[in-house]
């Protein structure tokens, strides 16, 4: 094999492998959420179980409507006592929208609630690359979110109770 043909064919390995991993992350993976049960003996024996569900980190967008079926599904498969939800709700300047319809089947269970730093910043677009220039520090330009309209949802809405 040539050394022009032995290059050619790794860049295109390089290529189809970007492709794939672009392909699986674009197509595949952003529709994979995750529910894990555990069972933690902490009550006394005999004591009725107590079922949590922890929700965290849904960036939720108004258009991510498989999203929001998947969380307000899980009022029903789940059935929690009480629900803990620690942050990061938001993703978009319109995602309390789309935390509106996935949280509805909430309403009526006690719930807990903390904002993550999603809840507070708009994300915005920057260049990964910066990741190897230093730490991390806050995009300047990056928005404001209506945490206030989320806290009134949460609280006023849903009778949740804020330990921020």
């Amino acid at each position: 094999m040539t050394p022009l043909r032995t290059a050619l064919t790794s860049l295109g390995a390089v290529g189809a492998v970007g492709a794939a991993a672009a392909l699986w992350g674009v197509g595949i993976e952003r529709y994979l959420f995750t529910l894990r049960r555990h069972e933690i003996a902490v009550l006394p024996p005999g004591s009725p179980s107590v079922t949590l569900l922890h929700l965290s980190d849904a960036h939720m967008a108004p258009w991510q409507g498989r999203k929001q079926r998947w969380i307000a599904d899980l009022a029903e498969s789940v059935q929690p006592d009480l629900v803990v939800n620690t942050g990061d709700n938001l993703g978009h300047e319109r995602g309390l929208d789309g935390i509106r319809n996935a949280f509805a089947p909430l309403r009526g269970v006690p719930g807990l609630f903390v904002h993550g730093s999603n809840d507070v910043v708009a994300p915005s677009g920057r260049n990964p690359l910066r990741y190897f220039s230093g730490p991390s520090s806050h995009s300047k330009t990056a928005g404001r979110l209506d945490t206030e309209a989320l806290d009134a949802y949460l609280t006023e809405d849903l009778g949740w109770t804020p330990l921020h």
